[in-house]
């Protein structure tokens, strides 16, 4: 196939940056994962590792980012609309039998553009224009609808709680929290298309870490189990959330903690972080529609551990159920398996171990978009990363 020029896409200054992190991260995340890692944390760096991978005599994904490409030009996302450019990215797709590049090239054609996807949404709403995004609780016509038809929610949590293990100590702190009803999704409008629909969602009274696991409470499980600790990457242990964990080693954990003290621990489905995470509010962040400063702990957030490391927990205010970086820090594995949009699988826990696992609140590396109540992300269930981390459910 003829090399495109990235030229004809733009120039850009940090080629050789996007390349080298576009690069180590494809090999750690696989290419979907990587697009969308690259995107948040510097959206013009995505566009020339894509040029890159696109153009890739060995590549395995060269249609993927031909087509991807594309649609970036096609919607004008990080260049003036150029419809030419958009269809020789296609056809560039085409020539490696990608069928979605030649329907997308006839519908160009027809003068007909397809709407935005969820990755792209996301790209859109953060472009490299560096705009802050405004999340105002301008709520839409479906999420009024949506809060008109549930009662409302006593916020006030029930009492909080540790358990006893017997080896001696005590499991994770606990807040018990109301039943209710909440609706869940994108109540701004401003989201991707795997917020939607919104929707009530009725959720029983469960209890919930206080704060996320940290590393003194993981550290112990551990050692009790002869299991390998993870690295903290130099930051310090102790009350710092644990990270480089898995979904599996956050499952391992709650087992543990259930047979020590004879309760179900769990992690939470998506559904109930996000009743939790909520509060009963229905603004992008449980303190309201901005980001503000020194309110949680990710790129831009305005907080001393911005982009440079996880803070310890409770080093930020709580929300009214009393529950600690529910925004940021890192992100939190929950139960739920992965689908888009909503279908009931938020509500559940999702044991297999095929499908992928969702993960919310964002992190300390992250911006404030994925950080948004209503924001989802999602990974497999053995990888592991200094983004990401958990807190616990038990039932009753």
């Amino acid at each position: 196939a003829k090399k495109i020029s990235s030229a004809e896409f733009k120039k850009f200054k940090d080629a050789r940056q996007c390349i080298l992190v576009g690069s180590f991260l494809h090999k750690l995340l696989g290419f979907t994962q990587t697009e969308k890692f690259v995107g948040l944390i510097k959206p013009k760096f995505l566009v020339n590792w894509l040029v890159e991978e696109a153009n890739d005599p060995n590549g395995t994904h060269n249609a993927e980012a031909a087509y991807r490409l594309g649609y970036l030009s096609e919607t004008g996302l990080f260049v003036s609309k150029d419809v030419e450019i958009a269809k020789k990215w296609y056809q560039f797709a085409a020539q490696f039998e990608n069928q979605a590049s030649e329907e997308r090239l006839k519908s160009i054609e027809q003068g007909k553009m397809l709407e935005l996807d969820a990755e792209i949404s996301i790209i859109k709403a953060q472009s490299f224009q560096q705009q802050n995004i405004s999340t105002q609780n301008n709520l839409t016509q479906d999420a009024l609808s949506c809060l008109a038809s549930i009662p409302p929610l006593n916020t006030k949590p029930l009492y909080e709680f540790q358990d006893t293990l017997k080896s001696g100590g005590y499991a994770p702190k606990m807040v018990q929290l109301p039943a209710g009803s909440f609706c869940m999704g994108d109540l701004q409008g401003n989201g991707a298309s795997d917020e939607q629909p919104v929707h009530a969602v009725q959720v029983n009274s469960f209890a919930i870490g206080q704060y996320e696991v940290t590393f003194a409470e993981y550290d112990r499980f551990a050692e009790a189990t002869g299991r390998k600790k993870p690295d903290d990457k130099g930051w310090g242990r102790e009350s710092r959330p644990v990270i480089r964990v898995s979904w599996k080693d956050a499952v391992a954990y709650a087992a543990w903690l259930t047979e020590q003290t004879g309760y179900q621990y769990r992690l939470p489905t998506e559904a109930e972080w996000e009743y939790a995470t909520r509060a009963g509010t229905t603004t992008a962040y449980w303190w309201g529609g901005e980001i503000g400063q020194n309110n949680a702990n990710c790129s831009d957030c305005g907080s001393q551990w911005d982009e440079k490391q996880t803070a310890p927990v409770g080093s930020f205010k709580a929300n009214a159920f009393g529950l600690y970086d529910v925004h940021g820090n890192v992100w939190e594995w929950t139960c739920s398996g992965w689908s888009d949009p909503y279908n009931g699988t938020e509500s559940r826990c999702d044991n297999s171990s095929e499908s992928l696992r969702v993960l919310r609140g964002g992190s300390w590396v992250y911006n404030p978009l994925s950080l948004l109540a209503a924001y989802r992300n999602r990974s497999y269930i053995d990888y592991t990363s200094s983004i990401n981390g958990f807190r616990l459910v038990r039932l009753p």
